[in-house]
């Protein structure tokens, strides 16, 4: 029971589980228990295990039209989830390195389902992957070459994928609940069922599942490896895949399953975790590890997978960011089992900085050297509303009977300007549209609004009203009517915001609220965040006007939608058409960082083993005082009475084996025409898109209430 603050009186009663997995699956019996003592009013079911899947790569793909190579993309489908990985370049044998993860209520009846498209649309073969399968594996692990359905012969995909059993103690204090009541039903069943729950689900949840998950990693990589390397080499991949790596001088193909699954494992569980877990995801962009220990894992690499690239050479990012981190985890694993364990999160990029500067010229600086005002821009972002009482220009007979008007308005902050659609004959029109802009806090720049009535011929005046930046920014959010200058009468709504930008990654999940709770007739969304880019230098690039090694120190500011999906391209080039490399950097990456901040030279694609570039990346969330009001439930109001801005359609579904569809009719569509609409309905199978089963109604003319009455039927679905 937690006390409740800020009141008089109140508190709250909590189970909070960290539940630890476990690859032992006579624990699942006790997790699928779980399922049936237990019920919510929210419907929700415990989940029983967590699937974690590595799309390593592919090989032999088919051909697609033209005889030409596909662009490979993986689409993974589990229930309800799906993931996708990229879409690699043409290739028929695309690396993806990609780690996803899976809740699942009961591993006997889940299925995973693999898909290859190429370009997201063409078909390339699947995989249909029970999850029982694995609860008969050793370690409850697949890691191997798994050939594809609907494909060539030779087409196949290599993939790693374990099952963990979540083990959950909440079943043991149900049951003990369940019992006492029973052994004594008369004397006092109302205190002892109380009692209990109070003390210990606060309690145990807490120690034990701290302690085992931190001794058992430990134990089983000193004892297994040591006792039986050479008797069960199938075995240690699975219980720790570097330190069999390095016993195992097997076959080809055995090699290549035990490509880079370790690492990646590991990342995935840090990102599917919010606490300080995630730092193992920092070490993995490390260029300095990868240019220390370049020389002797290349060849390694080379020899176990024969069929792919070099280890140091460049594909896509993923592909080489998995080969780095094999480097980084084989060589320490030589003499210590202990280090890809739980110890990781904290010690090694601790040791990959100390390798960092003797791996590359004894000059480069470790860091990025930023300007003082690198970071320090905000945003500006206008809502304008409606307007009131406009002046009409637009007079009939001339001037004898007074008309209206077509308003627009102009924005103009410095050399930027915006405009907003016309609205037909309305002196109170509404826009209800967002813009935003990057700017650096200048008190004395001037945010201007002009408005005109729009005309086929030249556009007339109605009024204009100017603001200096540095009111606004002051004021932060500003909800008001401004009376419009050189002008009879008229008003102007707007609500003008400064959005300092912070790094408190907590203020993310409001911003993002806002944006789904919010909607603008110009299709705008409130950015997130701000990204800040400094390009330092470059170090051991094959050609750039004749040096190896340039330097840019240049500064450049993106705006983020969801930095949770949104990602940073950077592309190397020589005169812009001889590509020297590239990089691919996640804005998630970042959310896991310190003053969500990376400055650190990072490893280069598709250039030399040894080729990088000095980055400095800082995100900054926008601190916006209307998402906070949002949430409050406030925010701003609209005057103006709002015509409908949709109409309405009667239609009648039914499904027997087969869909059928009855469009009967439309009413109160709205136009802004005068003549009215010529008015259709299109009805699209969803998510195909096929052309086979689009149907469309016949057209009825100048009609804003049209009537159908059109059946369609036979769409197997």
């Amino acid at each position: 029971w937690f006390t409740l603050n800020d009141v008089k009186h109140g508190r709250l009663r909590l189970i909070l589980e960290w539940v630890p997995t476990v690859t032992q699956p006579d624990k699942l019996q006790q997790a699928l228990h779980l399922q049936t003592i237990q019920s919510y009013l929210n419907k929700a079911s415990p989940s029983a295990a967590l699937l974690f899947v590595l799309v390593e790569r592919a090989h032999a793909l088919p051909m697609v039209k033209g005889g030409k190579e596909p662009k490979a993309g993986a689409e993974l489908v589990l229930g309800g989830t799906t993931y996708k990985t990229k879409v690699c370049e043409r290739s028929t044998a695309p690396q993806w390195g990609e780690a996803f993860h899976f809740l699942l209520h009961d591993p006997n009846k889940d299925t995973l389902i693999i898909k290859l498209l190429s370009g997201g649309e063409q078909p390339l073969g699947s995989l249909v992957l029970p999850i029982r399968e694995l609860l008969s594996k050793p370690e409850l692990l697949l890691d191997q070459w798994q050939s594809l359905d609907g494909a060539s012969p030779d087409s196949q995909i290599l993939l790693r994928a374990q099952l963990k059993i979540l083990a959950s103690k909440l079943d043991q204090r149900i049951e003990k609940l369940i019992e006492k009541p029973i052994e004594k039903p008369a004397e006092k069943p109302a205190e002892k069922p109380v009692e209990k729950p109070i003390e210990k689900p606060v309690e145990k949840p807490i120690e034990k599942p701290v302690e085992k998950p931190i001794e058992k990693p430990v134990e089983k990589p000193i004892e297994k490896p040591v006792e039986k390397p050479i008797e069960k080499p199938i075995e240690k991949p699975v219980q720790k895949p570097v330190g069999a790596s390095e016993a195992r001088p097997a076959p080809s193909q055995e090699i290549k399953q035990e490509t880079k699954p370790t690492p990646r494992l590991n990342e995935l569980v840090a990102f599917t975790v919010p606490v300080p877990v995630t730092l193992p995801g920092e070490p993995h962009r490390d260029p300095a590890a990868d240019a220390g220990h370049d020389p002797s894992l290349e060849t390694k690499d080379s020899s176990k997978v024969p069929h792919s690239a070099p280890a140091g050479g460049a594909t896509t990012e993923p592909a080489s960011k998995g080969i780095s981190e094999q480097k980084q985890v084989d060589k320490p694993a030589e003499h210590s089992q202990e280090k890809p364990h739980p110890t990781v999160p904290v010690k090694p990029p601790a040791a990959v900085e100390k390798a960092e500067t003797p791996s590359s010229a004894h000059s480069l600086p470790q860091h990025s050297s930023p300007d003082p005002s690198f970071g320090s821009q905000g945003v500006l972002r206008i809502h304008l509303l409606e307007a009131q009482n406009l002046v009409p220009k637009d007079n009939l007979m001339g001037g004898m009977v007074k008309g209206k008007s077509d308003p627009y308005v102009k924005t103009s902050v410095g050399g930027t300007t915006f405009k907003s659609h016309v609205i037909k004959e309305n002196l109170n029109p509404t826009w209800n549209e967002m813009y935003e802009m990057i700017l650096s806090p200048d008190p004395n720049l001037e945010v201007k609004f002009e408005l005109y009535d729009k005309d086929i011929d030249s556009d007339d005046f109605l009024g204009r009203f100017k603001i200096k930046l540095g009111e606004i920014v002051k004021s932060q959010y500003n909800d008001e009517w401004f009376t419009l200058n050189d002008v009879k009468h008229g008003r102007l709504h707007l609500v003008l915001e400064w959005l300092p930008a912070v790094t408190q990654a907590d203020k993310l999940q409001q911003v993002l609220q806002m944006q789904n709770a919010q909607s603008y007739q110009n299709k705008a969304s409130p950015s997130a965040a701000l990204l800040s880019i400094l390009i330092e230098r470059a170090h051991a690039l094959p050609v750039c006007d004749r040096s190896t090694s340039p330097q840019w120190h240049e500064a450049f500011t993106f705006l983020v939608h969801d930095p949770s999906k949104d990602v940073l391209v950077i592309k190397l080039s020589s005169g812009w058409d001889q590509p020297m490399g590239s990089l691919v950097l996640t804005m998630k990456e970042l959310l896991s960082r310190p003053e969500l901040l990376l400055d650190q030279w990072l490893s280069l694609d598709g250039a030399l083993p040894e080729s990088q570039i000095l980055l400095r990346a800082q995100l900054k969330i926008l601190n916006s005082k209307m998402a906070s009001l949002m949430a409050l439930g406030a925010g701003p109001v609209l005057s103006n009475k709002q015509a409908a801005t949709t109409g309405q359609i009667k239609i009648s579904l039914s499904h027997q084996k087969k869909l059928a569809v009855v469009v009967h009719a439309c009413r109160s569509l709205v136009s802004s025409s005068k003549e009215g609409l010529d008015t259709y309905v299109s009805l699209i199978l969803l998510p195909d898109k096929n052309k086979a089963t689009k149907r469309k109604t016949a057209v009825k003319k100048k009609d804003l209430d049209p009537e159908f009455n059109e059946r369609y039927g036979g769409v197997c679905v």
